[in-house]
């Protein structure tokens, strides 16, 4: 096993070292910014400068360091702007006060229970654009430099300068539309809290991997692994809907890790400013391990398979372990994971491309739309698969007017072959198998039988078939040539299916339906529990603030109140282990059930509501709720029955091929014999 031994000098932090003895790091304190740093923003871009020097004149420069609490409601008029720097206004919880007393690894807004909005560079923390009622806390997430102003020199400042007016209100009114969309919107809200407890709001690099397209065949650790000598990324991290966050260096524009290491084994470098372990200084005394954020510093042993001919060279006794990190490949022209992963599911991206960030602030948008439907490096693929069943729909469809008009019309369409099945055979038939445009239809088909097995080889053995192209491609070719195959031979056999060739139609027949509905559920799967569970999540606060409005205007009854408790007790109603059969079974009778208990609901207690309005959102609402119960009892079988739906699928294929053979070698063993 070779380790991959480029070793690049730091150029951050430094730290005095004794013969015999390393002593601890000693960090300089960070200098206090100049309040004439405000010119760097644009806000004040268009502000006189007698005004500015008289605004800098009394204004205070200051350093907040990570995971530092400010409070929302400043006791002394003050002002605060941001010049660099993350601050995240969270909810002021016991999660919260709990996580400020053990002061570990963990940072403080990771522990809240709730994010709402990210202050960044150029934003304005003034507490009367804050209006809520709620326990808010505002948390430093890195190091940053502000500018504090007192009130009332800011509100001078702001009535003599309607250049910053101007701008400091669209700058507001940008902020407010994002947090009121944010508070509004449970589905980005819940996004934009991943966004950042995953720590993602100062990370300028990640390695995500496209559910949709992965096939877990582990290519891209093995290829990191093989090019480095330890595998530097885990594939299994966070995960949003059809979005899997790999366990990888992000490439922090504020590294923690840099900072407390006393041997600067880890440092940036100057030319691709790639945070990098510089191994023949590294002890592995793990202390940037245990400082990363994200855990993606890995701490590995140097066995003695290993080559440490890297400090032998230099005198160097070699250390028991070493730390090792994703450098993103610096200094090849690819990155192993992603030139190994045969589907290209892996890809290497800004989070600001999948998060929707505004390109001029930290602050997000938010949408849900990669992690529903996924993201693609090249947008262009995503086309590729409706193009080629618009293909394969338009082949059969053509083909299908061609077989129509020449069986029953007696008439050549477009195809001016094969013109002798114009005339009626002896069975009346004009399209018959076993000559001319029919014959033509039962060999297209078995080359489309036989084209789908390239996508199972290319699956099945893939170090064989790697020269086939990307899985993903052959995967859309089997779907599309699956479907067109059965539709070939049925017209292959002109819709008669009283002979035992017929077996391999219906089997065909079969094998499209199964095909298809498969599909369907093992891609909807990984991205339908992430949207039932907002759906979710979003329902049960509605029912919160209806369940509130009808206790004060109701006390005859409170059916959201009682839904509440249903919700409860849900966990008790859940359906155990069920067969496939009675799964689908359970599924047909509940939905029965749910109608007639909609009925119940609406002329029994909702008929004493007198409000038309509130009574026809309560059933809408109950409605919903019902169904999404109904999904999150069933979701739990849906694995299972894709998998039992593949091996029926498998089944029909096996069908499908051993007929369809024997239909083949019958036909040509009868043209040998005579």
């Amino acid at each position: 096993m070779l380790l991959d031994p480029h070793a690049t000098p730091p150029d951050e932090g430094g730290g005095k070292k004794q013969k015999g003895k390393t002593s601890k790091r000693v960090l300089k304190p960070a200098p206090t910014p100049s309040p004439s740093r405000l010119s760097e923003l644009d806000i004040f871009s268009k502000v006189k400068k007698k005004h500015f020097q008289e605004l800098v004149s009394h204004c205070e420069g200051l350093v907040l360091q990570r995971d530092t609490r400010l409070s929302t409601s400043i006791d002394e008029p003050q002002v605060l702007i941001l010049l660099t720097g993350q601050i995240c206004l969270c909810d002021d919880g016991e999660a919260l006060r709990a996580a400020e007393k053990k002061r570990r690894k963990k940072e403080l807004f990771k522990a809240t229970e709730k994010t709402h909005a990210l202050f960044g560079s150029g934003d304005v923390i003034w507490p009367s654009h804050i209006e809520t009622s709620e326990a808010l806390a505002l948390i430093t997430i890195t190091e940053c430099d502000a500018i504090q102003i007192p009130l009332a020199v800011f509100e001078k400042f702001l009535a003599g300068s309607s250049a910053f007016k101007s701008a400091l209100r669209s700058r507001i009114e940008n902020w407010l539309s994002v947090f009121d969309g944010l508070k509004n919107d449970s589905r980005r809200a819940d996004i934009f809290d991943f966004y950042l407890k995953n720590g993602f709001s100062y990370s300028t690099r990640t390695k995500i991997r496209q559910l949709e397209l992965c096939i877990d065949c582990d290519k891209c650790v093995e290829g990191c692994e093989e090019r480095h000598g330890f595998s530097r990324l885990e594939r299994f991290g966070p995960e949003v809907g059809l979005v899997n966050f790999s366990v990888s260096c992000r490439q922090c524009y504020d590294p923690r890790c840099l900072t407390e290491c006393n041997f600067d084994a880890i440092a940036r470098d100057p030319i691709s400013k790639e945070i990098r372990i510089v191994m023949d200084r590294c002890t592995g005394c793990s202390v940037c391990a245990r400082n990363c954020p994200n855990d993606s510093i890995f701490i590995h042993p140097l066995t003695e398979d290993i080559d440490k001919s890297l400090w032998e060279e230099q005198g160097k006794r070699a250390p028991k372990k070493t730390a090792v990190k994703c450098d993103r490949c610096a200094g090849y022209d690819d990155m192993a994971c992603i030139s190994a992963c045969p589907t290209g599911s892996m890809i290497d991206i800004e989070p600001k491309d999948i998060f929707s960030l505004l390109e001029s602030s930290p602050r997000p948008v938010m949408s849900e739309a990669p992690f529903e439907s996924g993201v693609s490096e090249e947008r262009e693929r995503k086309s590729f698969a409706p193009f080629i069943y618009a293909i394969a729909a338009m082949v059969f469809g053509a083909l299908f007017l061609e077989w129509l008009s020449r069986e029953h019309f007696g008439n050549i369409l477009w195809l001016k072959a094969y013109a002798e099945d114009l005339a009626p055979s002896t069975s009346g038939r004009r399209v018959v198998p076993y000559k001319g445009f029919g014959y033509a239809l039962g060999v297209g088909g078995a080359i489309c039988l036989a084209s789908t097995l390239l996508y199972v080889f290319r699956k099945r053995m893939p170090r064989l078939f790697f020269w086939l192209g990307p899985t993903r491609m052959w995967y859309i070719l089997h779907n599309a040539l699956g479907g067109l195959a059965p539709g070939l031979l049925v017209l292959h056999a002109s819709f008669h299916f009283n002979q035992w060739p017929a077996l391999g139609v219906i089997a065909g027949l079969a094998l499209v339906v199964t095909g298809w509905l498969g599909q369907y559920l093992s891609s909807r799967l990984p991205g339908q529990e992430y949207v039932h569970q907002r759906e979710r999540d979003s329902m049960n606060g509605l029912l919160q603030e209806m369940s509130k409005d009808w206790g004060e205007h109701t006390r005859s009854v409170n059916l959201a109140e009682v839904m509440l408790t249903l919700e409860r007790d849900k966990e008790a109603r859940k359906a155990k282990e069920m067969s496939v059969i009675a799964t689908l079974g359970r599924f047909i009778r509940d939905d029965f059930a749910q109608r007639r208990q909609l009925v119940r609901i609406r002329f029994g207690p909702l008929r004493s509501i007198r409000n038309r309005k509130l009574r026809a959102q309560m059933l809408r609402v109950y409605r919903d709720k019902l169904t999404l119960d109904r999904f999150e009892r069933y979701h739990q079988r849906l694995a299972p029955i894709v998998n039992a739906w593949r091996k029926v699928h498998i089944f029909f294929a096996i069908g499908f091929v051993f007929v369809s053979f024997l239909h083949v070698a019958f036909i040509l063993w009868d043209e040998f014999a005579s």
